[in-house]
């Protein structure tokens, strides 16, 4: 039992900064980056409030996949990894997703 509340714990974290990055930049007057602070996304967003509201959905639906994988863990700790496993893969849909979106607002 504690294998599974220590996991549901450890994928909580995983998402929550998912989740933060998604409120507090929803409304950013700054445009959100991916993963790596990008400066130069000020000179390239033309619509930056259109661009942060669909950045905002993206690291929000990445945050639901760690929040799967925290359920699945304390479900049973290999249904959590396999989750996870899926999750972390997922982050090249997000970086699909992010270029599609900085297409359309640059």
């Amino acid at each position: 039992m504690a294998g599974r509340i220590i996991s549901f714990i450890s994928y909580m974290l995983c998402a929550i900064p998912f989740w933060a990055i998604a409120k507090f930049g929803k409304d950013s007057k700054d445009p959100i980056s991916f993963w790596s602070g990008d400066t130069s996304l000020k000179g390239k967003v033309k619509d930056v409030a259109a661009y942060n509201r669909e950045m905002a959905k993206v690291y929000t639906i990445y945050g639901w996949a760690y929040f799967a994988a925290a359920v699945g863990g304390a479900i049973h700790p290999i249904v959590g990894v396999a989750i996870l496993v899926l999750a972390m893969v997922g982050i090249v849909f997000v970086y699909r997703a992010y270029k599609k979106i900085l297409a359309k607002y640059s």
